[in-house]
């Protein structure tokens, strides 16, 4: 088993589609499942949007110099990539500049020197922002407005801005939860007057909704939903070229290839180069360039999968030498790309269902990224050690954080106290499944109706079945590295393929003639016109 525990959301339901509805709280079907563009939440629910759109207005009118600053990850230059085309197309006088990962997260000093130098009079901060006080007084000092178009974790102050706009700062008690792409996107709708310019921009919210992982539900379902419309019809040059070099040419693209091919191609930028190639690439119009810049953002992609793979194994025997594979949050420390330790992090606490701190040794100080279970908010549980480090932010389940050398001792006793309040039962991983259902009624309608829930995501994942004491009636090994297994498995003269993919690594040790449980997801395969049903395991456990 790869999970503690399973448990039964609905058993052998006459309507299965209903059971996986009514398992995610959905009573307005027709809604959920056709949701309207022209339903989309007004930007006008936002606190500040009049004072952001007359602000940028009265800039273009004036013909001043408009900045933008983004986060250097694939949510940030998406977001940025957003107003600069909204603003552009508008005819603002603009300016950009995407930080180094080194420089840190958020604005910085370097950042407001270089706006002043062009005679910024407006900054819009994108993905970023609500924790840059400092920095924002500094803006002000050098004669720069500056609009927060942020979505991290707000703090009990404000910075002293323009205006900010954030999904937690509304008019009316909705619960929102945006990417700072999406809140960017809200923002272009507001100031642009043609509706169906900012649509052709809906697919760089959807891509940073993805790679943010926000919920897909609610209006980040529509985002995501018309923003696939629009990116298998994009009009956008670069995302053209990078489609191209990534093999999606003529792919009805979904949420897989955003999440595992677009965007780690733009964030490969920011972890392993320069980030605003990235950026560079989502606005360019010229065709050669955006080939060029899409080829170099693909190569990097290339040497980021390989520096991935040996820090994971290192990172592995890390936890493993200092035995804290089963402690209340992991917190380890190596000499990792900086680039890359929040990737580490994400598989430290997918293996061990743990929260997870990764530190890197820089001249003089850490520099660290966590991720978290849903259970956990990590960015609260660093907080607690807030006097011990330079910097941190971030959301419920992913933050950053920068200390001096001399802090972590202090820091990490910090932590481990704190996480030793959390009860052990946070720990048990449990797998929801939405039905237990019968081998007779899997069908493909099934599966076709399964797929009109789409897009799945967090909030909506795919459906998870499972069927009951099945035999297994022939194994066949598959896979260039024969890491995964093709089964057939029967029960009352109905028999199933199921795929069962990295399987040695998740424990499914199964042979032929043994009486086995299965929770999948269900597919359609299609193979010389004819279509047929895959069962992709979950989870497999004896009966």
């Amino acid at each position: 088993m790869s999970y503690d525990n399973w448990t039964y959301q609905s058993r052998f339901p006459s309507e299965i589609i209903g059971a996986i509805l009514r398992n995610r709280h959905i009573t307005e079907t027709d809604a959920f499942l056709n949701p309207k563009y022209e339903d989309l939440i007004s930007p006008d629910i936002f606190k500040d949007i009049e004072k952001a759109k007359s602000r940028i207005i009265k800039a273009i009118s004036d013909n001043e110099t408009i900045g933008i600053f983004m986060d250097y990850d694939a949510d940030g230059v998406c977001g940025g990539a957003i107003l600069y085309k909204a603003l552009e197309l508008m005819g603002a006088k603009l300016e950009y500049y995407v930080p180094e990962r080194t420089e840190g997260y958020g604005l910085n000093t370097k950042a407001i020197q270089f706006f002043a130098k062009k005679n910024t009079k407006l900054l819009l901060t994108v993905d970023c922002g609500v924790k840059n006080h400092k920095e924002i007084v500094l803006a002000n000092e050098s004669g720069l407005g500056v609009i927060i178009v942020d979505h991290h974790q707000l703090e009990d102050t404000l910075p002293e801005a323009v205006a900010i706009i954030h999904p937690k700062r509304l008019k009316s008690k909705l619960e929102l939860d945006l990417s700072g792409g999406g809140v960017a996107y809200m923002l272009s709708r507001a100031i642009l007057n043609d509706q169906a310019q900012a649509k052709w921009l809906i697919d760089l919210a959807a891509i940073s909704s993805v790679a943010d992982v926000v919920p897909i539900v609610g209006a980040n379902r529509t985002i995501v939903k018309y923003g696939l419309i629009v990116l298998n019809k994009t009009r956008n040059t670069g995302l053209k070229s990078l489609y191209k070099v990534s093999g999606l040419d003529n792919k009805n693209l979904g949420v897989y290839d955003i999440g595992f091919v677009i965007a780690p191609r733009l964030n490969a930028a920011g972890r392993v180069a320069h980030p605003k190639d990235a950026f560079r690439l989502l606005v360019s119009e010229n065709k050669s360039d955006a080939l060029e810049i899409a080829e170099k953002l693909n190569h990097l992609n290339s040497i980021r999968q390989e520096k991935l793979a040996k820090s994971i194994k290192e990172a592995e025997t890390e936890v493993l030498k200092t035995k804290q594979e089963s402690d209340n949050i992991i917190v380890i420390s190596g000499e990792w790309h900086e680039g890359i330790i929040g990737l580490i992090a994400s598989r430290i606490c997918e293996k061990y269902f743990r929260p997870t701190i990764v530190l890197t040794k820089l001249d003089g100080f850490l520099k660290g990224s966590a991720r978290s279970i849903r259970s956990v908010n990590i960015t609260d549980l660093i907080g607690c050690a807030k006097d011990n480090l330079l910097s941190f932010g971030g959301h419920v389940q992913a933050a950053g954080l920068s200390l001096r050398k001399n802090q972590y001792k202090h820091f990490l006793k910090i932590v481990k106290f704190e996480a030793a309040k959390i009860d052990k039962n946070q720990f048990i991983k449990n797998l929801y499944i939405d039905a237990l259902i019968s081998p007779k009624q899997l069908t493909l309608k099934l599966a076709e109706d399964i797929e009109k829930l789409q897009p799945f995501g967090v909030g909506n994942s795919r459906p998870v079945l499972a069927l009951e004491k099945l035999i297994v009636a022939n194994i066949k090994i598959i896979g260039k590295d024969s890491n995964h297994l093709k089964i057939t498995v029967c029960q009352d003269g109905v028999s199933h393929q199921c795929l069962m993919f990295d399987y040695q690594n998740k424990n499914w040790l199964i042979k032929v003639g043994d009486k086995v449980d299965i929770a999948f997801n269900l597919s359609v395969n299609e193979w010389n016109n004819r279509k047929n049903l895959d069962l992709i395991a979950e989870d497999v456990k004896k009966s």
